[in-house]
């Protein structure tokens, strides 16, 4: 089972900076924001990030801000110099049903894959059911699958489409 992928994230230690980078390469000029994001990681406790995500034709870009809480699989992935970073993160694939991303967790935890994200039971603030897996070891980067609810489905309707 091998799904296709929508977005393309990124990690930062500069929103505005990262925004700017993206916009020049890819002429994307127009982004929602949130600038206090939360939700849990499977230690139970909540990571808190700045986000910013636009649409690109079929392409949706995410740029993360580790802000605090369990940011470790964010902040990981920036190095302690001092200066604007942008770091490639993962790559998301959004399921059309909620039983597909159960399906496809339950064929990945068989794999033995690490899971640093399962919120595939509790839904993120009512917006999504996701996971995060850590391909870092094969492929450098994480994979991250959801499935949106409805509530989540008008919440997206806030991300502006460019292009």
């Amino acid at each position: 089972m091998y799904p296709g992928f929508q977005q393309v994230a990124y990690v930062t230690n500069d929103v505005d900076a990262a925004v700017d980078s993206l916009r020049k390469a890819y002429a994307v000029e127009k982004w929602f924001r949130v600038d206090d994001f939360s939700f849990a990681m499977a230690s139970g406790k909540d990571v808190h990030i700045q986000v910013a995500i636009a649409n690109l034709g079929g392409t949706q870009f995410e740029i993360i801000k580790p802000v605090g809480g369990d940011d470790a699989m964010y902040r990981d992935a920036l190095d302690d110099k001092p200066g604007f970073q942008l770091v490639f993160h993962h790559l998301c694939k959004v399921f059309d049903e909620e039983a597909q991303l159960r399906e496809h967790r339950d064929y990945l935890k068989g794999l033995g894959v690490p899971m640093p994200m399962d919120n595939c039971d509790s839904p993120s603030n009512g917006i999504a059911f996701a996971l995060y897996c850590d391909f870092r070891d094969t492929l450098g980067h994480y994979l991250e699958y959801a499935w949106f609810t409805d509530a989540g489905r008008e919440w997206a309707k806030q991300i502006p489409q460019n292009g």
